[in-house]
């Protein structure tokens, strides 16, 4: 039993390593999938996928919460996970300019990780530069049929139009054409549910009916 517990425990730690190196955040480390497509897509998860998601709707829905268990489901079939943000990803390449690190490294690991989940996508200051890095990692990812998971406040009409405020609107046509043939549509819809859920201890209560047998998500929606 003692044997048992030790290589329990010891799977536990490994687990959470994985999870930090994906970048996935301490507030969703125990989320599960509360949208059926994403219940779906995160049980069948595999190796071989080349499908992805594109999970929109208003601010507070569910967004991140999704999209967050659906990279912890990839990391816990060993897909090799990267959870992060344009705005992340942006200010990570920039680094590199500055530090004597290469920029085409960082850009590789958006680029060739088995599963990338870009959260809040549209929220980023857009410049020409940004807008070509974009397009470098969602076209390798195309071109190499690897899964992006996708959040964003905005349907891919309205993130075209957003993208091509740069004055790039061929590029921003181009990404948005490769979202829209790799991920398939997820509209979440509904209040915040941030708001309103909080009792007097400030325990929340936003999560409810989550499907037998999966751990209860965390109170944080995107």
């Amino acid at each position: 039993m003692e044997e048992e517990q030790r290589i329990l425990e010891e799977r536990a730690v490994e687990r959470e390593r994985r999870l930090d190196r994906s970048g996935i955040p301490l507030r969703f480390r125990r989320a599960a999938p509360t949208e059926a497509q994403c219940i779906a897509y995160a049980d069948a998860i595999a190796g071989s996928t080349s499908d992805g998601l594109f999970i929109h709707g208003p601010v507070g829905t569910g967004k991140t919460h999704n999209a967050t268990a659906v990279a912890i489901a990839a990391s816990d079939r060993g897909l090799r996970t990267v959870f992060t943000s344009a705005i992340a990803i942006f200010s990570n390449i920039r680094e590199t300019f500055d530090g004597g690190g290469s920029s085409r490294r960082a850009l590789e690991r958006y680029a060739s990780c088995e599963m990338l989940v870009l959260d809040d996508l549209g929220k980023e200051s857009s410049s020409r530069w940004s807008l070509m890095t974009l397009f470098t990692i969602v076209n390798a990812r195309y071109e190499g049929m690897r899964p992006t998971v996708i959040t964003s406040q905005y349907t891919l009409g309205q993130l075209r139009a957003r993208l091509a405020s740069t004055g790039e609107a061929e590029t921003a046509a181009a990404i948005v054409s490769r979202i829209a043939a790799t991920c398939a549509d997820v509209t979440l819809s509904g209040p915040d549910r941030r708001l309103g859920h909080h009792g007097p201890s400030g325990t929340d209560r936003s999560v409810r009916n989550v499907p037998r047998g999966r751990p209860s998500g965390l109170s944080e929606f995107r």
